[in-house]
């Protein structure tokens, strides 16, 4: 017969190893967003790593044909703007626009309608007067709206005239369009507020 000593001490070393062989393998696993299986971590989507600790902040974010994202933010390709990259500049400055003020120094005001096109680029506008469309002034998009550059334009039977000044979209539906033009030796400064029409 073992001494009762012994025997307390294999039952303490039999329930020690119970509950050793009995422990969760997950118990001392932190996973974060993830969960812990057989000591290892699932991670959801849009994390990975050992605990799902790295973030994928671009995981549902669908910046289409016109961005990429970075760090969970599109950053859209030149022309295009919106948080995923879903419009195009230019559409806001095409179609019909309409002044009821245009003047140039200080002639009185008169009514006014020009047609704004896209270019030859995603960044490029073609202004004409709807009156007069064979006269094409060409624009660029900048960051604060168009540049209309310097340029050499054909006024029939009258002769060249240069050109330069800008267009910028003040709100929605309402723009600022200036001229400044050389006509002769002679310079002016024209432009009113115009209306999409």
């Amino acid at each position: 017969m073992l001494p009762i000593c012994t025997i307390q001490l294999c039952y303490l070393l039999l329930f020690s190893l119970l509950i050793f062989s009995c422990s969760d393998p997950c118990d001392n696993v932190d996973c974060g967003p993830g969960t812990c299986v057989d000591g290892t971590c699932e991670c959801p989507d849009g994390f990975s790593g050992t605990n799902c600790e790295i973030q994928d902040f671009c995981f549902n974010v669908d910046c289409g044909d016109n961005g990429t994202c970075v760090d969970g933010i599109c950053q859209c390709a030149e022309g295009y703007e919106g948080t995923l990259c879903e419009s195009r500049i230019i559409d806001s400055f095409i179609g019909e626009w309409r002044s009821i003020d245009y003047s140039c120094e200080n002639e009185p005001a008169i009514d006014v309608t020009l047609e704004v096109a896209q270019g030859n680029s995603i960044r490029e506008i073609f202004i004409s007067d709807k009156e007069d469309p064979e006269i094409i002034i060409v624009g660029n998009l900048t960051q604060d709206g168009a540049e209309i550059p310097s340029q050499a334009i054909e006024i029939p039977n009258s002769g060249i005239s240069t050109i330069n000044g800008s267009m910028t979209i003040v709100e929605d539906g309402t723009a600022d369009i200036r001229f400044n033009i050389v006509f002769d030796g002679v310079s002016a400064s024209c432009g009113g507020n115009f209306t999409k029409q």
